[in-house]
């Protein structure tokens, strides 16, 4: 059944990423991979929790580019700077994220608040991948408490770059993360 739920979110991110959020009904989802739209809802149960599973499957992409990240840079601001760097450039370059965030812009979207106002299981996961890729490579750092604070802040200024895109540079992500990671 994992094979149907991969299909299934591959189908929803497809329709989402050519049509928007609006455009995905479970009967289509069915359609689209051959199966009724009473096995997509068994799946699944709801639409929004379809929307729960692509955005936590797309967010499991952005969270692997990170960790690879985490592990070059000659500093933990360096390492958080290419991090950031990395997931600017994935979202750019993501027509789901596009299509995510163009089309909630007014719209009644399950799919914009999981990552605007309920967006903490995206930031805890986030931290707590950072703080590992920290601790593991760096001996200069802020204590536990002080250091999640940290990267919690961090994160949600790349998450608010995303959200709203603009100018997102890398470069003001290394000097925040300088700052907050003196010791």
């Amino acid at each position: 059944m994992d094979d149907l739920r991969e299909r299934i979110l591959d189908a929803a991110r497809q329709t989402t990423s050519e049509r928007g959020w609006s455009a995905v009904t479970m009967a289509g989802l069915g359609q689209a991979v051959g199966v009724s739209r009473q096995s997509v809802y068994n799946e699944f149960g709801s639409k929004d929790q379809v929307a729960t599973a692509l955005v936590t499957r797309e967010v499991s992409l952005f969270l692997n580019a990170v960790a690879e990240q985490m592990a070059s840079g000659d500093s933990p601001a360096e390492a958080l700077a290419r991090a950031a760097d990395t997931v600017f450039t994935l979202a750019e370059d993501n027509p789901l994220v596009h299509s995510m965030l163009g089309a909630a812009v007014g719209a009644d979207s399950p799919v914009l608040p999981l990552l605007t106002s309920q967006s903490q299981p995206v930031i805890d996961a986030a931290v707590t991948l950072i703080t590992g890729g920290l601790t593991s490579r760096f001996d200069e750092l802020p204590p536990a408490p002080e250091l999640r604070i940290a990267v919690e802040t961090v994160v949600r200024v790349v998450l608010s770059h995303i959200v709203q895109p603009g100018k997102s540079d890398s470069a003001d992500i290394a000097f925040i993360a300088q700052r907050l990671l003196a010791v």
